[in-house]
């Protein structure tokens, strides 16, 4: 049986996909500044990086209390198939599967009713060997302009500041920027982080239904 070819990165690959993971917002520049590397420089490696499928997606997590949800996650520590991780983002209230490493699945639902999603997940699953439910601290009530900037971040995590001013409404001024960054100071918002080989994740907010 044949071995998968073993994907390898540089130093400074590495060093990207660890600030990356930090805070997956920063400009080319704010980037080439941590690895000592010119902004077009971290451009063209991570479009490589993107092409050999090792950086495979960004994303937001928004704290789920803002949708009047619970934030839970399931553990299934026996090995799991791929198919078996596809399977779970068809479960109600699912947000993103992990199939990890050692073959395990970390299941995070958005709930509303804790007890209906966990049964639907065990239908499907079989009985987890463990659940944690996040707790989160309470946020006030978000505004019109949190929540047109949250609608277009989660669809595009890395969108330019020019962009994101012209997709929500807002001026530079008004600032887009400061908004994401009170969001993520109060815990609304969490920064996007680089996907990795193993996650297998939806983009589709839980439905009502």
């Amino acid at each position: 049986m044949n071995n998968p070819p073993r994907i390898v990165v540089d130093s400074k690959d590495f060093q990207l996909l660890a600030a990356l993971h930090e805070n997956a917002r920063q400009s080319f520049r704010a980037l080439g500044s941590r690895v000592s590397l010119s902004a077009p420089a971290v451009r063209d490696r991570l479009r490589a990086l993107e092409k050999r499928g090792i950086i495979q997606g960004y994303w937001v997590t928004p704290d789920p209390t803002i949708f009047d949800r619970q934030d839970l996650l399931v553990f299934y520590q026996d090995e799991r198939t791929r198919e078996e991780a596809v399977k779970a983002l068809a479960v109600r209230d699912v947000a993103f599967v992990a199939w990890k490493v050692d073959g395990g699945l970390t299941v995070q639902v958005w709930p509303r009713n804790q007890k209906e999603s966990l049964e639907e997940l065990a239908r499907m699953l079989g009985e987890p060997s463990g659940q944690a439910l996040a707790e989160h601290p309470p946020h006030r009530s978000l505004s019109l302009a949190d929540w047109r900037i949250i609608d277009v971040l989660i669809d595009d995590p890395r969108i330019e500041l020019e962009r994101l001013c012209k997709s929500t409404g807002l001026s530079p001024k008004n600032g887009p920027e400061s908004h994401v960054r009170h969001d993520t100071r109060r815990g609304d918002l969490h920064h996007p982080s680089t996907g990795s080989l193993v996650r297998v994740r939806r983009t589709n907010l839980p439905s009502d239904g």
